[in-house]
């Protein structure tokens, strides 16, 4: 039976395209090994259909069941046009998997020399040892090797090899192995970091900030009294929104639920922020 994910490997744009107009379908979903669409695009090197997806909402940083991300992928594919296209997209550049392998160490691996310095130049660190205790200089050939030590050093990066034991500063694990990050409904209100507000409407107050090191905007959502329904109801209702794939629609990545805090966490999209209230209203009409 054909699937979304059979139509993303072999790049059937019709079928894809068809398959996002209908709203109920999730494109964050996963496959049997935690495959997104988009994992499966870049993977394949059909990049308007990585395109596509990330205008709809799909998640960059997600990872399939080895905690792959899509750059991941793009680099071991040697497909530098995505690989650009995510990079753009703010995807983790020093994302490591279930081997201790960062992006860099493919594209090393494999010898994509222009990949390599892409990433160098995006922020990829060349000293992230893997569970091998291997950097990815030490997967590339000596001329590269070199030739990235060297650029990396022009950067302003650490040289210094950090080991696969010492990276629990790097994790950004807001990344979720079915793609979906339904998990994150439990958010601490303590580790949200609003510094910028943008908007007030009747729905909330939305703002810029920061959780776990990655770009977010948040929306405290207006409830004149937060009682325990409006709080159990939040936390059912909250995970549906994920399912809405439009280019104008931020994606619900997460939610704090602590009242009478309610606050919506969604990933911060330069091409999209015009919009971060559109999907709010409907829990607010609903609770009050």
């Amino acid at each position: 039976m054909e699937d979304i994910f059979h139509w993303c490997r072999e790049g059937n744009s019709i079928q894809v395209r068809l398959w996002l107009e209908d709203t109920g379908n999730d494109m964050n979903l996963g496959d049997d090994h935690g495959f997104s669409p988009l994992h499966w695009c870049a993977k394949e090197g059909h990049t308007k259909l990585v395109e596509t997806l990330i205008q709809r909402g799909a998640r960059v940083n997600a990872t399939n069941m080895g905690d792959d991300i899509p750059l991941h992928l793009a680099a071991a594919h040697g497909h530098r046009d995505i690989v650009q296209l995510l990079i753009r997209e703010r995807s983790d550049v020093n994302a490591v998997n279930e081997h201790g392998n960062t992006p860099l160490h493919y594209a090393c691996f494999w010898g994509y020399d222009m990949i390599c310095e892409d990433l160098v130049n995006a922020g990829a660190l060349v000293s992230i040892a893997n569970k091998d205790n291997d950097t990815p200089l030490d997967k590339a050939k000596a001329g590269l090797s070199k030739r990235l030590h060297d650029l990396a050093e022009r950067n302003g990066h650490d040289i210094k090899k950090i080991s696969f034991k010492e990276q629990s500063w790097l994790g950004t694990k807001t990344r979720s192995r079915d793609a979906t990050l339904s998990r994150f409904k439990g958010i601490n209100l303590g580790e949200l970091d609003l510094h910028t507000k943008i908007a007030v409407t009747p729905s909330g107050e939305t703002w810029r900030g920061r959780w776990q090191k990655n770009d977010v905007i948040a929306k405290i959502l207006a409830v004149r009294q937060c009682t325990a329904r409006i709080s159990r109801d939040f936390n059912e209702e909250f995970p549906k929104l994920r399912i809405f794939s439009h280019p104008n629609i931020l994606p619900i990545i997460g939610a704090c639920n602590q009242p009478p805090n309610l606050i919506t966490i969604s990933q911060n999209c330069a091409s999209q922020q015009h919009n971060v209230g559109v999907i709010l209203r409907f829990p607010i009409e609903r609770g009050n």
